[in-house]
């Protein structure tokens, strides 16, 4: 469950960074 977690913690954070690039 924690690994699960951990994975989508990471793709939220990537988005972020993406949706901060694109402005």
């Amino acid at each position: 469950y924690q690994e699960t977690l951990n994975k989508a913690r990471g793709m939220i954070k990537a988005l972020e960074m993406a949706e901060k690039g694109l402005e």
